[in-house]
């Protein structure tokens, strides 16, 4: 009878040509599959907060100084500028703004799965967490919402750091710590989230390299430095910005938030690991060495923990909304595609071979139909905008209109009214309950049931 060590090495012979897979048609089958699970965004219009920004974008046409007269204008600047180039490519064809969104999700996608790869030594691992993450339902809205874009490229940033400091740390080459301080410079213009690049670096070196050798911690000087100076001022203006002093605060809900986030997305890791348990048992293998030798794992799951600081100071949900979970399920799908690694590797010579790609396949087809399903959400968002502006095109007449029950800020109405509808702003009022409409004006009123805009007597208030 083989041995369990001679088991696990059949079992990697047989995943050699699951490698060149991995190096050839993996990415090929990621871009397929993002696209496959995010092409109802193609057709979706515009939601709610993607109307405001063609107004901060036109305002900035030829005056792009003033990004530093707004609160997050420079803190956000790579959102701007893209926002700006997509306005410039697609004027107000939504169709441009979600595939442009879709190709930076397959980018980063893709940086994913070479990261996981590079750091674990298995292609394979990599190629099962870049399919994974592509169409991982629980950061669907980073993808489905336009102007969520930031998290993307905060997201982006990150990796990018990453990536290019491994590739100092294991190669020694300056150009890379150079390329590392570009993607960190990107990652501070992209989103405030950026800062948990500090840890995760520190965290890497202590995983891989060991505490020894205190000089190659002058090479996290900058990176270090520039993290905490940014934290400090941010902390210092935070009643200054409205979303700052509105939406976030350091309160005990921090626990909650982070702790529900943390328990979600660590759901599909526990089922491959309960799946790489039960395959070394069968195998004659234990798991929990693997677990604690392997520094791939040890790396992503403090990922995990790290990632999801910043956003849990929120205090109006007791979760992370979908879209900031963008940058912290990248450890979900590392640990994913390193936990199927193992799992196919000591399955390979066994009756269970094929339970790993089983498993993976049935997963990501029912995260694929959940995103979907949640197309619907957003066209749920859409409808007060996008029905105002159809009704506001069919209207005949000048008297003025107002408008009542509008669910979201009123500028995002007003953006709506000036760039698709053919009324000049100043017809158009939006109201707050109990205040009077202006005399002759047309009433409307917004049923968030029928998802339509009820047409009321004059006066109605």
């Amino acid at each position: 009878m083989a041995s369990a060590a001679e088991k696990i090495k059949e079992g990697q012979q047989a995943m050699g040509s699951g490698r060149e897979w991995a190096r050839w048609r993996a990415p090929a089958a990621v871009v397929l599959l993002g696209v496959v699970a995010y092409w109802p965004a193609l057709n979706n219009p515009f939601v709610a907060d993607d109307y405001a920004f063609f107004w901060y974008v036109d305002r900035l046409q030829g005056h792009w100084t003033d990004l530093a007269l707004h609160p997050l204008g420079l803190r956000r600047v790579v959102s701007t500028l893209f926002f700006a180039l997509c306005y410039q490519l697609f004027g107000f064809a939504p169709a441009g703004y979600y595939a442009a969104n879709l190709l930076l999700h397959l980018l980063i996608s893709g940086l994913v799965g070479v990261l996981v790869g590079a750091l674990s030594r298995e292609r394979t691992a990599g190629a099962a967490a870049a399919l994974f993450f592509v169409a991982y339902e629980r950061h669907q809205e980073a993808v489905f919402w336009i102007t969520a874009h930031h998290e993307l490229f905060v997201s982006l940033g990150v990796l990018a750091t990453v990536w290019f400091f491994w590739r100092y740390r294991t190669q020694g080459r300056w150009r890379d710590y150079g390329l590392a301080l570009g993607a960190l410079g990107f990652s501070a213009l992209s989103k405030e989230s950026f800062i948990v690049v500090a840890p995760l670096l520190v965290w890497l070196e202590v995983c891989f390299f060991g505490w020894r050798g205190w000089r190659r911690w002058v090479a996290y000087a900058p990176f270090v430095l520039g993290v905490a100076a940014y934290a400090a001022q941010m902390y210092s203006v935070r009643q200054e910005v409205p979303l700052y002093a509105l939406y976030y605060g350091i309160t005990p809900h921090f626990f909650v938030a982070f702790g529900k986030t943390v328990a979600r997305l660590l759901v599909f890791v526990l089922v491959f690991l309960l799946l790489a348990w039960w395959v070394g048992r069968r195998a004659g293998e234990g798991t929990l060495k693997w677990l604690r030798e392997e520094k791939a794992v040890w790396f992503f799951f403090g990922w995990l923990l790290i990632a999801p600081i910043p956003y849990s100071f929120l205090l109006y949900l007791d979760q992370l909304p979908s879209r900031q979970t963008y940058l912290p399920s990248v450890a979900t799908a590392a640990l994913v595609g390193l936990l199927f690694e193992r799992a196919a590797q000591l399955a390979g010579s066994t009756r269970l071979r094929y339970a790993p790609a089983a498993l993976l396949a049935v997963i990501l087809t029912g995260n694929v139909l959940y995103v979907w399903k949640k197309d619907t959400d957003y066209l749920h968002r859409a409808a007060p905008t996008g029905e105002l502006i159809v009704l506001l095109n069919r209207q005949t007449g000048s008297e003025p209109i107002a408008i009542y029950g509008f669910p979201y800020e009123h500028f995002i109405g007003e953006a709506a009214v000036r760039y698709f509808a053919p009324r000049h702003l100043e017809q158009v009022r939006f109201l707050k309950p109990g205040q009077a409409a202006p005399e002759g004006s047309r009433v409307l009123h917004w049923n968030d049931e029928r998802e339509n805009y009820e047409i009321l007597s004059p006066g109605t208030k």
